[in-house]
Order: C-alpha cells, then sequence, then structure tokens
C-alpha cells in the first residue's frame, strides 16, 4: 500500500467469489484505497503533483521530494479519477460553498471560456467564479481619462466551477450554485462577463434581479476595432477615436455613446465605415444596461473582469496548456477541476472530507 509517508505492507482479507469472479477487500474500501494502493494522503501528494507537471515530470519530482515511487500512468489515472469526485465535490457539497457564504463583501459572479487543445481539436471548456469582495476605493468618473491597473481588493473567498456543458445546462448550473449560496434571484450581484447573447440570456434565467456588468476591456476591444477600420490599424488616429468613445462611455453613460454613434453611421462617408459603426452598435446595444460604469466607479465596484481572466490563465494555461499537451475531452473538465479546487484554496477542504 502506497502512503503519504511511503510505502507500508498491510496483512488484509481478501474475498473472491468462486462463482462471478468478483473480488473484496473490505479494508481498502473502507481506507479509500482502489486500484493502485494509494491512500488517500499519497492521492493529494500525487493529485498536487499532477496538477503542477505533466505526468512523467510528477513522477519523478514525486520520487525526489517525498521517495514516493508512482508511475506517470498511475499518476494520470488518479488524477482523471480524482478530478470527476473534485467536480461533484464543489458543484454539490456544502463544504464548498461555505466560505462564499460566510465571507463579507458584495457578490461577483463571473464567468468565461478558456480553448483547451484535445484530441479531437481545440475545444472551449467554460469557467464560472462565485465569489465575495469588499470594495474597493470610489472613483470620480468624470477623471477618468484611459483604462489603468486600478487596484481593487482580492476576493474575500471563491468558489470556481468548470464545465462543459452547453449554454442552458450552464445557465441552469448556475441557477443551481445561485440556490445553495443564498443569491435570492441575483438580488445584490455583479454578474460580469463579457456581453455574449447566450451568457445575458442564462443570466437572466439564473440571476433575474443581478446587475449586468459587461467587461469593459472587451468593449474596449470593440472600440478599437472599428477605430481601426475608420482610421486604419495601428494609428494614432484609430487609438485617440477609440479612447474618446470609453472617455464618453465612462463620464456621460451609454445612451450618449450611442446617440452619438448613430449619428456618425448615418452620415458615415462610406459603406465600409457604416459598416464598422453598425457592427459596434449590434455588439453595444443589447448591452447598453450592463455599461453602467460611472455607477460602479463610484460604488468601488469592478468593471471588468479581472477575477475570471486570472482564472483561467493560472487553472488552464499553468497546466493544461502545456507544450504539446493534447485531451480527452471527456478528462478536461474533471482535470480543471483539480486545479480550480487548488487554485481557490479549497483543496484542503476536500482533500480533508475525503479522508473522512
Amino acid at each position: 500500500m502506497v502512503t503519504a509517508a511511503g510505502s507500508v505492507e498491510v496483512m488484509r482479507r481478501y474475498y473472491a467469489c468462486r462463482h462471478c469472479g468478483q473480488t473484496h477487500t473490505p479494508l481498502d474500501a473502507w481506507a479509500g484505497v482502489e486500484k493502485g494502493h494509494l491512500t488517500v494522503g499519497a492521492k493529494q501528494l500525487v493529485c498536487l503533483a499532477a496538477t503542477v507537471w505533466s505526468f512523467d515530470h510528477a513522477s519523478r519530482h514525486l520520487e525526489t521530494f517525498t521517495g514516493l515511487a508512482v508511475s506517470d500512468q498511475t499518476i494520470r489515472r488518479v488524477a482523471h479519477a480524482e478530478g470527476l469526485k473534485v467536480q461533484a465535490w464543489l458543484e454539490g457539497s456544502r463544504l464548498s460553498t461555505g466560505a462564499v457564504v460566510a465571507a463579507e463583501g458584495n457578490a461577483e459572479f463571473l464567468t468565461d471560456g478558456a480553448m483547451v487543445n484535445t484530441t479531437e481539436g481545440w475545444q472551449e471548456t467554460r469557467l464560472s467564479i462565485f465569489s465575495k469582495r469588499p470594495p474597493g476605493e470610489a472613483v470620480d468618473p468624470a477623471a477618468f481619462t484611459v483604462l489603468d491597473d486600478r487596484r481593487l481588493p482580492p476576493p474575500a473567498a471563491q468558489l470556481v466551477l468548470v464545465s462543459k456543458r452547453p449554454s442552458v445546462e450552464m445557465g441552469e448550473l448556475w441557477g443551481r450554485m445561485a440556490v445553495r449560496l443564498g443569491w435570492d434571484r441575483g438580488v445584490g450581484v455583479s454578474a460580469i462577463s463579457d456581453g455574449a447573447r447566450w451568457i445575458a440570456a442564462e443570466e437572466e434565467k439564473a440571476l433575474p434581479r443581478a446587475e449586468r456588468v459587461v467587461d469593459v476591456y472587451h468593449v474596449s476591444e470593440h472600440l478599437h476595432a472599428c477605430g481601426a477600420a475608420l482610421h486604419g490599424e495601428r494609428t494614432e488616429a484609430a487609438r485617440a477615436w477609440a479612447g474618446e468613445q470609453l472617455v464618453t462611455l465612462v463620464r456621460e453613460g451609454a445612451a450618449v455613446l450611442l446617440w452619438r454613434l448613430q449619428r456618425d453611421a448615418e452620415s458615415a462617408a462610406t459603406p465600409s465605415a457604416r459598416a464598422a459603426l453598425e457592427a459596434l452598435l449590434t455588439y453595444l446595444r443589447p448591452n447598453e444596461k450592463a455599461l453602467n460604469y460611472a455607477q460602479r466607479l463610484r460604488k468601488g465596484q469592478p468593471i471588468g473582469s479581472g477575477q475570471v481572466e486570472g482564472a483561467c490563465k493560472t487553472i488552464f494555461g499553468r497546466r493544461l496548456k502545456l507544450n504539446s499537451a493534447r485531451w480527452t475531452p471527456a478528462n478536461v473538465a474533471p482535470f480543471a477541476s483539480l486545479c480550480a479546487a487548488d487554485h481557490v484554496g479549497l483543496g484542503p477542504v476536500y482533500w480533508t472530507a475525503r479522508a473522512a
């Protein structure tokens, strides 16, 4: 048997049915030891190593650091199996939501996707964050000039879920989590995303009374794309135009910006200029109510999705996007869930419950 302290020999009863051929070792089942004979403590070390290094490197480093001799194939199998359990635990255990429920601060919901290389090509996996964050310092919208690295307090507690469900099922998952967290229909919740229509539709069902917020950096990207179409790629005129529109949006509000863009589209000198402005309006109009940046700045609340962007880079980029890494599609979300639990500090909580 492989334990966190090394390999040990344990005498235990082993039963086999002469009729059906099934076997059973009661002590292994009680101790959580499955195929491979790893105890829960050993599995914890194996999974921690697997979320940092490739499976072959994890095998070598484990032996160097701990003296545990575990093959890369065993590490792969254990990590995938535990990933499924962690994913279910994050979505269904009271222990996983406890920190967010108890934390002080403003409730925030964020979601974004990341592309992962699989044996069936690049596929998107969706990451959802439920968190509480204390408000930051108030900012006067009239003083806004450019996007900067406004420092907000870190989240007091986070719960991160990883899933490859289709859009409707994602919305159902969000709704179930909102109920478990006590977020009554989204009252007082900031729902921050990139403005995709399917996200808005599912948020409306899961968190109908939440304040929707479109990430200001995504809006800025659309403004710069339009500016490039109007004034040329990478020109000072294009940058100045995009910056001017963003200042208008923050200081004067979405209604003023939309009116000005519509006026410019109607008087555009060329069909390409009109098309660029209409494309920008097509993105902004459905999200008009989610562009209330001035009020949020005054309250010290976020207007960007940096929390989920950072989580995606850490959870997916650090491990699942290692050079030459390719994943079986079914293993992506469970393995990423292992990384997610560690990212928000829920790993020790899970393993303690697992060993109980």
